[in-house]
């Protein structure tokens, strides 16, 4: 054969075929540049990988990776398919680390580490941390254990393959699977195994849910073809702890609570109550109440007495529930005066009114003359009687000078 025929199909074949040439191993290295994508049908790192091709990730696709240390925004609720690309990615060797939300995850594993490379699903990039995890047989194993219970976190998968199988287990609770690229992915088994389906290498993000909650999960792989990468985001969530109210005020009691995913009924998420006894009062009892004076009882407060705002009753005072009125007494050490009372002819203001003995005093005329027939233009009101007065007002002449006391009526 012509050398010069040689010479140009053995360039041809470096050009087009490195993997073959040259193993695949020796292209590890391409990596660590973020910007490209290898797409084959298995990962870069499978020595029996068939026909690769090295292409440029498509310009408007970017890998979300934020630089160590940024702060958890707006994962309340953990991450999902619309919001991950803005979660720091967690790199293999930033254990033991501190989320935004001040969990603390550490880590035991042995499996190996390799740098990112970025797969797509359904058009969207999936990149884990550099270096990431690399689960490629079947001992190889991740314990990630968290500083409180957390009851959902999520992981980016990629590089896998059909056939590979991702578990996830948990020392308490009931794992299942949300987040992930269906259109390369399924879940199978008991609800905790991530399956890779299609034909071609392929990435996605994973949520794993657990609604009771666990400080301890173990996630290992069916040890398929050359394994995949796997890396945590800051996007875990702390499983809530809930405290019991039970007198329903909308406030818990600090010394009886437990933790679940969602809101157990009966349970509040606040622990500020100081009295959750129902028996004892315990419904008005609570932060921010306002306490009015009504220290006789009469279900009426006093008067301009200032109020208490606080949890505990004060001896005393009555909260507006419990009242007629909040104010209005005008004696709160007599049960008997208060708004309303019936006016009785005793020289005090039985009913707050403002006003002494209205309406039920009596009228007495003068008796200058002494003959029991009283003057109608003198007279003076009082609840009894008073000295040298009558209840009758029919004297014609009432003044003793002028012969009073023989003018009366009745006089023959």
């Amino acid at each position: 054969m012509n050398r010069n025929v040689v010479l140009v199909f053995l360039f041809l074949c470096l050009l087009y075929f490195p993997g073959k040439v040259f193993g695949n191993r020796a292209m590890m290295d391409l990596d660590q540049q973020p910007s490209v994508e290898w797409q084959s049908g298995v990962d870069s790192v499978d020595a029996a990988s068939p026909f690769e091709t090295f292409v440029p990730a498509p310009a408007n696709k970017q890998v979300a990776e934020k630089k160590e240390g940024a702060l958890e925004k707006d994962f309340d609720d953990g991450c999902t398919l619309m919001n991950y690309q803005s979660a720091t990615i967690i790199r293999a060797d930033d254990f033991p680390y501190t989320s935004g939300s001040g969990v603390t995850a550490t880590v035991s594993t042995n499996a190996e580490t390799l740098n990112n490379t970025t797969y797509y699903c359904d058009e969207n990039p999936f990149a884990t941390a550099s270096p990431a995890w690399w689960l490629n047989i079947t001992e190889h194993f991740i314990t990630l254990t968290f500083s409180v219970p957390v009851n959902n976190f999520s992981m980016v998968v990629n590089g896998s393959n059909a056939g590979e199988v991702f578990t996830f287990t948990a020392a308490t609770g009931t794992i299942s699977l949300s987040n992930y690229c269906s259109l390369a992915f399924s879940v199978v088994g008991a609800g905790n195994q991530l399956q890779c389906n299609p034909p071609g290498t392929h990435g996605t993000l994973v949520s794993i849910n657990n609604t009771t909650g666990s400080t301890t999960y173990t996630i290992t792989h069916n040890g398929l073809l050359a394994g995949s990468r796997i890396s945590l985001l800051d996007c875990f969530t702390e499983t809530p702890t809930w405290y019991r109210d039970l007198d329903a005020d909308g406030f818990g009691d600090p010394n009886n609570s437990t933790m679940a995913a969602t809101q157990p009924i009966g349970y509040v998420s606040n622990n500020t109550d100081c009295n959750d006894n129902p028996a004892t009062g315990g419904a008005l009892e609570k932060p921010g109440q306002t306490w009015y004076k009504d220290t006789d009882g009469d279900n009426y407060a006093q008067t301009g007495a200032a109020t208490i705002t606080q949890c505990l009753r004060p001896g005393g005072y009555k909260a507006a529930s419990e009242l007629i009125l909040t104010t209005g007494d005008c004696n709160d050490n007599n049960a008997a005066i208060k708004p309303g009372a019936t006016e009785v002819c005793d020289g005090v203001d039985n009913d707050c009114d403002g006003n002494i003995d209205e309406g039920v005093l009596s009228t007495y005329y003068r008796d200058l003359d002494g003959d029991t027939f009283g003057n109608p233009a003198v007279t003076q009101q009082g609840c009894s009687q008073p000295s040298g007065y009558v209840s009758n007002n029919t004297d014609c002449n009432d003044n003793p000078a002028t012969g009073g006391a023989l003018e009366k009526p009745g006089q023959t």
